[in-house]
C-alpha cells in the first residue's frame, strides 16, 4: 500500500487544478484503447456510439477530460497508425482543443504520453491519411497524470485520474512484450488477456480497494479508469468512482458534471442487437458536490 500512497500522493501534488462553476459542463471519459481497425481493435465497433457522444459533449459547450489510454500503445509501436484509423474523433478532438476544453491524461497503456518529446511529434501535428498534409492537430497540448477539479461554489475536490498507480502488476516492458507479440495475435480470434484488470475479477478488486484506502486516508474524493468497472457509490461509501470505458460490449461510458452534480452514463444502441439509433442513459447519479 506504500508505493500505491506516494504514487498517488505525487501525482495529485503535481496536477494541475482546474476551477469551475455550476455553470460550467465537464464530461469525462477513459480507456477507449484505440488501435489500427483490425480485430485486434476492441474500440472499432464502439467509434460511431463514441462519436455521437462526443459530438454532443461538443455540441453542449463541454470541457473535454481524455482520463488515460485512449491509445492502445502496447498492442501498437506507432500513435500515427492509430491516429490515421480514428482520425474522425481526432477531428473532435481538435475542436475542444481550439475551443480550450480539452485536457488529456496519459494511463499504463499510453504512457509515451508523460513525455512532452512524443507528445510534440505525434499530438501537436497529423500526417494522417484524411488530413491535408502535414496539418496541426492538438497543437500546444500538454498531457498529464492527473487533474484536480475544484467545484467553486462547494469547496469540493475531485482528482481524476488513470488509476494505474494502484496496480501492483504493472511493470512496463515486460508487459508491452506480452501484450504486443502474444495477446494481439490471439486477440484475433477472439481471446482476451486474462491478466488485464478488466477480465481479472480479483486483480479488479484490489487495485480498487487500494485506491479507495488512499481515498479515505487523503479524504480525497477520486475518478479513475483502468479497471474498466464503472463505479458510482452508494453516498456513504467510500468516494472512489470509475469512468468504466470505451470497450464495453456495444456500449461506452462517461462521467459528467453538469450544474455541480456528477453522474455516470452509458451510451449505447436503442437495441440489445446493437441496432437503431444512440441513446444516453443515467445509471448513476446525479449527485450535488457536498459542501466543505
Amino acid at each position: 500500500m506504500t508505493g500505491v500512497v506516494e504514487r498517488l500522493d505525487i501525482d495529485l501534488l503535481r496536477s494541475p487544478r482546474i476551477v469551475f462553476d455550476d455553470e460550467e459542463a465537464i464530461a469525462i471519459v477513459s480507456d477507449f484503447h484505440m488501435g489500427v481497425g483490425d480485430y485486434a481493435d476492441d474500440f472499432r465497433r464502439n467509434e460511431p456510439i463514441a462519436l455521437e457522444a462526443l459530438g454532443y459533449y461538443r455540441r453542449g459547450g463541454f470541457i473535454l477530460i481524455l482520463a488515460g489510454d485512449m491509445e492502445e500503445l502496447w498492442e501498437n509501436r506507432s500513435p500515427h497508425p492509430i491516429i490515421t484509423t480514428h482520425f474522425p474523433l481526432y477531428r473532435l478532438f481538435r475542436d475542444f482543443h481550439h475551443a480550450q476544453k480539452l485536457y488529456k491524461l496519459y494511463g499504463n497503456h499510453d504512457e509515451m504520453w508523460r513525455k512532452p518529446a512524443m507528445v510534440r511529434r505525434y499530438l501537436w501535428y497529423t500526417s494522417a491519411v484524411r488530413a491535408r498534409g502535414h496539418e496541426p492537430l492538438l497543437r500546444g497540448l500538454t498531457v498529464h497524470a492527473g487533474l484536480l477539479l475544484i467545484h467553486r461554489p462547494s469547496g469540493h475536490t475531485l482528482f481524476v485520474t488513470h488509476g494505474h498507480q494502484g496496480d501492483p502488476h504493472l511493470f512496463y516492458p515486460p508487459a508491452r512484450f506480452v501484450v504486443r507479440h502474444l495477446w494481439r495475435p490471439l486477440q484475433r480470434y477472439g481471446l482476451r488477456d486474462p491478466t488485464s484488470p478488466a477480465q481479472n475479477y480479483r486483480r479488479r478488486r484490489l487495485l480498487e480497494e487500494r485506491i479507495a484506502r488512499w481515498a479515505s486516508l487523503r479524504r480525497q474524493s477520486v475518478l479513475a479508469g483502468h479497471t474498466h468497472h464503472p463505479l458510482f457509490p452508494p453516498e456513504d461509501e467510500l468516494p472512489y468512482y470509475n469512468i468504466g470505458s470505451g470497450v464495453h460490449p456495444d456500449s461506452i461510458t462517461a462521467v459528467e458534471i453538469v450544474g455541480g452534480a456528477m453522474s455516470l452514463v452509458k451510451w449505447s444502441h436503442a437495441t440489445p442487437e446493437g441496432e437503431g439509433p444512440i441513446r444516453r442513459e443515467v445509471i448513476g447519479g446525479p449527485r450535488p458536490f457536498p459542501r466543505v
